[in-house]
Formats: structure tokens, C-alpha cells, sequence
């Protein structure tokens, strides 16, 4: 686009060019301008680039272990992050690089507390896990947050219980 020619360095012109690409439905080149704007913002507003950018990366191009690296640097800065942790909690849920979105969820799930969450997505987790032995490990970690966080004891038996069954054989 000529306005881009014209003057590259403008904020206002790349948040303008971030607008047209989207509308035009041009994912990776509104990807490219969000990527120009992150290197000029700072603070909440450079957040905000981040967050929509883990969207791009999620939702339109196809690559969510990217987006989880993005939600993962997203939450270094803003833990608590209501969109990011829910980004990541759809990503689990769906099966979508599953196992990298749960490595950045599970730390900041348990450090703000949200045991019942935590316990959810692992289950969901768990429900997608074809390893047998990755299986009762989620089964069993549910049934220690059941018992020690939730104070749940005949959840965390059902767990057990669900091991059992996965897995006869284990200790």
C-alpha cells in the first residue's frame, strides 16, 4: 500500500495498515504490521499488540504453538492474564498443541490459586491422552488436587479409582 511507502515509521500509519489488513482478511501481513507496531509501543497497549497477535497466530494462522509461546511471554509480564489463560484453556481443550498450552497454564493457574480450574483443564487433559501412562499420571495429580486443594477426598478417590483402571498394573 502506498500510505506505508510513505511514511513507515508512524505509529498511527501502521495501526491504520494494521485496520486494512484485517478487513481485507490479509492475516499475515496484518501479523507483519502487529509485529512492526510491538517494537514501537510500550505498556499496556504493547500487551494488547501481544494478546491479538497469540489470536493471529491461533485463530487465523493455523500455528498454536506459536501462540502459546506468545501467551507464554504475555503471562511473564501479566500473570493473571484472564484472556491469555483462557486462550491457553481453549488450546488444551481442543487439542490443540495440548501439552504446550498446558506446560504455561498449569504454573499460572497454581500460582493465583485456581485449583478447581486447574483441576478441569487437567481432566480435559487427561480425556485427550492416548499414553497410557501420561494418562494416570494427569488421573493421579487430579486426585492429589481433589484431596490437598479442593478438600474433595471421594473426588480424589474417583481419580484414583480411574488410574486403577487405566493401569492396573502400576504402582
Amino acid at each position: 500500500l502506498a500510505v506505508h511507502a510513505l511514511d513507515p515509521e508512524r505509529i498511527e500509519t501502521l495501526k491504520t495498515l494494521d485496520r486494512l489488513y484485517g478487513l481485507q482478511e490479509d492475516w499475515w501481513n496484518q501479523y507483519g504490521m502487529l509485529e512492526k507496531l510491538l517494537e514501537r509501543l510500550t505498556g499496556p497497549e504493547r500487551l494488547e499488540i501481544q494478546v491479538r497477535m497469540g489470536r493471529l497466530l491461533e485463530q487465523k494462522l493455523g500455528d498454536p504453538v506459536r501462540a502459546v509461546e506468545t501467551y507464554r511471554e504475555i503471562l511473564v509480564t501479566d500473570p493473571g492474564r484472564a484472556e491469555v489463560l483462557d486462550a491457553l484453556e481453549g488450546l488444551v481443550r481442543a487439542g490443540e498443541a495440548a501439552a504446550e498450552a498446558f506446560a504455561v497454564l498449569e504454573p499460572a493457574l497454581a500460582e493465583s490459586g485456581q485449583w478447581e480450574r486447574l483441576y478441569v483443564v487437567r481432566e480435559a487433559l487427561a480425556d485427550h491422552e492416548e499414553d497410557v501412562v501420561r494418562k494416570v499420571e494427569h488421573l493421579m495429580e487430579m486426585g492429589r488436587i481433589a484431596a490437598e486443594r479442593l478438600d474433595q477426598p471421594i473426588r480424589a478417590f474417583e481419580c484414583y479409582r480411574q488410574a486403577f483402571l487405566v493401569d492396573p498394573l502400576r504402582d
